[in-house]
C-alpha cells in the first residue's frame, strides 16, 4: 500500500534529503506552465515501464500532480511493480507550493 503524505511532510523531505526524487505525473503542458524545479515529468498518459529504466528503486520517490489523484494512481502502479519507497503527496502541488514557496525553486502557476 502506498503512503500518502501531506504537503508539509513532503516539503521537509524535499528540502532536507538529496535522495528524494520528485516525479510529476501531470501532462507536459501542465508541467511547462509551472513545476517544482528538479522534478522529473512522466505524464500519467504516458506512464509505462519506460519510467523504470530511469528511476533507481533505492531512491525515495515522491509522486505529485496538481491535486493528488493522479499521483496516487501512479504511485500505486509503482508499488505494484516493486517500488517500495514511494509516496503520493496528498493535495498535490496546490498544497505543496504553499510550503515550498521561496524555499526552493518553484515556478508559479
Amino acid at each position: 500500500m502506498v503512503e500518502e503524505i501531506n504537503a508539509e511532510e513532503a516539503a521537509k523531505l524535499i528540502e532536507g534529503n538529496k535522495v528524494v526524487k520528485v516525479i510529476d505525473v501531470r501532462e507536459a503542458d501542465e508541467y511547462e506552465y509551472g513545476h517544482l524545479f528538479g522534478s522529473t515529468n512522466f505524464p500519467m498518459s504516458a506512464f509505462s515501464n519506460r519510467i523504470f529504466d530511469i528511476i533507481n528503486k533505492d531512491n525515495k520517490l515522491l509522486v505529485v500532480c496538481r491535486s493528488g489523484s493522479r499521483s496516487l494512481e501512479c504511485a500505486n502502479r509503482l508499488d505494484i511493480l516493486g517500488y517500495r519507497n514511494v509516496s503520493s503527496v496528498k493535495g498535490g502541488l496546490r498544497r505543496l507550493n504553499n510550503f515550498l514557496r521561496n524555499k526552493v525553486g518553484v515556478k508559479e502557476w
